[in-house]
């Protein structure tokens, strides 16, 4: 079953995870957590802690996003401001004052209303062409996010890490929440329905081959190439797709260049950590 809610790790999940971890760490873990499974009493006590901690965490992500996301005005590029091309990186957090406007695709996965339609049509394609594409993930709200965020680091806390070990170790498969691109409702994970795992070997069977050749002509791109890890900050996923508008998808995908590129938005002065292995 696809645990289709994880992000690949890369720099600059790390780099969000390193930046933020102070703030965040002290939000999402009781002082005092050590190793082993935690007692009735300690749960009773967690329990308590989280709702006054999920209150202000939000806050704290937020002043830590307007740190780190600043916005750049790329030259050239009059459209950036539209949502299709709003850009979405570790760098550059969704607004908290963003509002997608949901729209339904199909069995239950919803979409921002510039994007549903051309969902709908290109999976339909797809499927008229002799292909099996499957949703496996779409527009998640920013509380889905922290929940899995925080879980996660809890995972790593009782596990005997510290607190910035865990959430160091959470960014490498978790998008730190404001930094993933199915908050805003633009993104959308479409596996074979033979093949529902999200790791690289995804990009061997047809229908997803099919995807990556016509995904353009509606609008999307294979957001997360092979090569451009280090101006994304996320891995090769063999699986995302974002809308950002037909225009800009022809350029994006016969240039063979990220959006990061196409928007002449690359953040290589960020204080990046070093990389670490890819993992699924």
């Amino acid at each position: 079953m696809i645990d289709h809610e994880k992000k690949k790790n890369g720099a600059g999940a790390l780099l969000a995870a390193g930046i933020l971890a102070a703030a965040i760490a002290g939000a999402l873990i009781p002082a005092g957590m050590t190793g082993g499974a935690p007692s009735a009493a300690e749960n009773t006590e967690q329990a308590a802690a989280e709702n006054e901690r999920d209150s202000t965490l939000g806050e704290r992500i937020k002043k830590d996003g307007e740190y780190i996301s600043d916005v750049l005005e790329p030259a050239g590029r009059e459209g950036y401001t539209s949502k299709e091309l709003l850009l979405i990186n570790p760098w550059h957090l969704l607004p908290e004052d963003y509002e997608a406007e949901l729209e339904d695709v199909e069995y239950g996965h919803r979409m921002d209303a510039c994007a549903a339609e051309h969902l709908r049509d290109m999976l339909a394609d797809c499927r008229e062409a002799g292909y099996s594409p499957l949703i496996c993930s779409s527009y998640r709200d920013r509380s889905k996010q922290e929940v899995l965020f925080q879980s996660d680091v809890r995972k790593f806390m009782y596990r005997g890490y510290s607190e910035e070990e865990a959430v160091r170790e959470t960014a490498q498969n978790v998008a730190v929440p404001g930094s993933s691109e199915h908050e805003a409702g633009l993104a959308a994970d479409i596996v074979y329905v033979g093949h529902q795992v999200l790791d690289e070997s995804q990009e061997q069977n047809d229908t997803q081959q099919w995807l990556m050749e016509h995904c353009m002509e509606y609008g999307f791109i294979l957001r997360y190439p092979r090569d451009k890890q280090d101006i994304t900050g996320i891995t090769y996923e063999p699986w995302h797709y974002r809308y950002v508008g037909e225009d800009a998808a022809r350029e994006i995908m016969s240039r063979g260049i990220c959006l990061e590129e196409y928007l002449g938005v690359i953040d290589k002065d960020s204080p990046a950590l070093p990389l670490q292995a890819e993992e699924d």
